[in-house]
C-alpha cells in the first residue's frame, strides 16, 4: 500500500502589479500653416521661393522638395508665423513640397517644373 500524501496548498497569488499606461504618442502640432510659391511655373535650373504663413511663432520647420534626391531647408517661423526659403528646380514634373514641424507633415503644396 502506498503512503497517503497530503495535497499541497497552492501558493498565494502575488500582489497585483500596478497597470502602467502606455506612453501617449506625440501629437502633430496645432497649426494652420500654409505655403505658397513666388511663381506658378518654374523651369529646370531656375530658383524659386517658398513662403510660409500661419505657423506658430518659433515653429522650427523643415521644407522638403520631393525631387529624385530630396532637397530641403530649415527655417524658424517669425513672430508673425512666417518664414521664407528657396530651392533650385532640378527636374521637370509636378513636384510636391512638404512642410514638417516636430517631424510631422503639416501641409504640402505642388509646383510645376518644366523643361527649358
Amino acid at each position: 500500500m502506498l503512503p497517503q500524501v497530503e495535497p499541497e496548498t497552492p501558493a498565494p497569488d502575488p500582489a497585483p502589479r500596478p497597470v502602467v499606461p502606455a506612453p501617449t504618442p506625440p501629437a502633430p502640432p496645432a497649426t494652420s500653416g500654409v505655403i505658397a510659391f513666388n511663381v506658378e511655373v518654374v523651369h529646370i535650373g531656375e530658383s524659386y521661393n517658398v513662403d510660409g504663413s500661419g505657423f506658430n511663432a518659433g515653429d522650427e520647420v523643415k521644407v522638403i522638395a520631393l525631387y529624385d534626391a530630396d532637397l530641403e531647408f530649415d527655417a524658424t517661423a517669425d513672430a508673425d508665423g512666417r518664414f521664407k526659403g528657396s530651392f533650385r528646380a532640378t527636374r521637370a514634373g509636378t513636384i510636391k513640397h512638404e512642410v514638417r514641424v516636430d517631424g510631422f507633415a503639416v501641409t504640402s503644396e505642388v509646383l510645376k517644373v518644366e523643361e527649358n
